[in-house]
């Protein structure tokens, strides 16, 4: 398997009510998907509706998964 490097960290929601229940897991590098996935995406997600917050003294952790 292939590995994949990451960033973690605690955060919220990007819709109402902006709860600060989530964990986001982002890799470092893009995954590619075709036209056809990205609308299934856009299909389930349909906005984005809060702007980039500050990091806020959060904890962000790097480490590596296999994909």
């Amino acid at each position: 398997m292939r590995q994949r490097d990451f960033v973690t960290y605690l955060g919220s929601l990007t819709t109402p009510p902006y709860s600060e229940t989530v964990t986001w897991t982002v890799l470092t590098t893009p995954v590619e998907v075709s036209k056809e996935q990205l609308n299934i995406l856009r299909k389930i997600v349909d906005a984005n509706y809060r702007e980039c917050q500050q990091l806020c003294e959060r904890t962000v952790r790097a480490s590596a998964v296999k994909v």
